[in-house]
């Protein structure tokens, strides 16, 4: 081992090298972080090689409440699409399973512009689908992102 770096400057140095970029320029970086019990932002300033970092700890926002939130906001889409489902859409079961579609939507999104997110009625034939684009599931989230970085 050479030395130890944080991983703000390892994924920094990903980025610049998977982009090609030279190590020896002149920007600024702001890289976060929306761990599961913290956010994280670290401004990186690189002058010819040598590197400036800020970073930021805020405990008031994580992942857990980014995703609570965005499956709450998805429970809601589907209420309003399947009205007569409330039942079922309210089941703790039916809960569990809309949790891990949302995990698996956020995944999507993260490649492609739109996803559906499905949800299987074992007790009926009716099945439920709603399609969610890129651009929704970021407006969704704005509300989580600007408290998490107004520190």
């Amino acid at each position: 081992v050479l030395r130890i770096i944080t991983d703000p400057i390892s994924a920094l140095h990903c980025y610049i090298n998977k982009s090609k970029m030279s190590h020896a320029l002149k920007k600024n970086f702001l890289l976060y972080d929306i761990g599961n019990s913290a956010l994280s932002a670290s401004i990186i300033k690189i002058n010819d090689g040598t590197y400036d970092i800020k970073t930021v700890n805020y405990n008031d926002i994580n992942g857990i409440q980014f995703k609570e939130s965005f499956c709450n906001k998805i429970q809601e889409k589907f209420e309003k699409t399947y009205p007569e489902k409330l039942n079922f859409l309210r089941n703790p079961k039916t809960k569990s399973k809309l949790l891990n579609a949302c995990e698996e939507a956020k995944m999507i999104l993260s490649e492609a512009y739109e996803t559906d997110i499905y949800i299987e009625d074992d007790d009926n034939d009716d099945d439920l689908t709603i399609t969610l684009s890129e651009k929704e599931f970021n407006e969704m989230n704005i509300p989580n992102i600007i408290k998490g970085f107004c520190f």
